[in-house]
């Protein structure tokens, strides 16, 4: 009977490891993402001062994806940085394989001062060199509301 308990106390203490571990992850990407809000939401509230992303799938740049964004009226809003998250594990811990590199780009925003602005994230696939590649291409956009 004792060795049982000394396995379910074993148990609980890695359970409680890992749990503090995702609770950590969440804070850190919190801090560093904000709030974020994914494709497919027209319109996006924050409050002054705060940090959200805006996230589109990125196939990688290696196939062609280059995402760049568009702020309409400027300060209101404003690009803190750009990043990719890789899709899978294994590019987010030694990173890509060639021709690989596929995930999540997030634009990191830094809300400034109140009002209303339009942004632009848009994807000129392959450099928009041809008809396809200009096809291809495509603009996603949020209404941000900072009150």
């Amino acid at each position: 009977m004792l060795r049982r308990r000394w396995w379910i106390w074993i148990l609980a203490a890695v359970a409680l490891v890992g749990l503090v571990g995702v609770v950590a992850a969440e804070g850190i990407q919190r801090m560093r993402y904000g709030d974020v809000h994914e494709e497919g939401a027209a319109t996006v509230t924050v409050d002054r001062g705060h940090r959200f992303s805006l996230a589109v799938p990125d196939r990688g740049a290696s196939v062609g994806d280059h995402w760049t964004a568009g702020v309409q009226a400027e300060g209101i809003a404003t690009l803190a940085h750009s990043e990719l998250v890789g899709g899978n594990i294994i590019d987010r811990v030694i990173g890509p394989a060639n021709g690989g590199g596929a995930g999540t780009r997030y634009f990191v925003f830094d809300a400034r001062r109140s009002g209303s602005v339009a942004i632009t994230l848009h994807n000129c696939f392959q450099g928009c060199n041809s008809d396809r590649a200009r096809e291809v291409s495509r603009d996603a956009v949020w209404t941000v509301i900072v009150r």
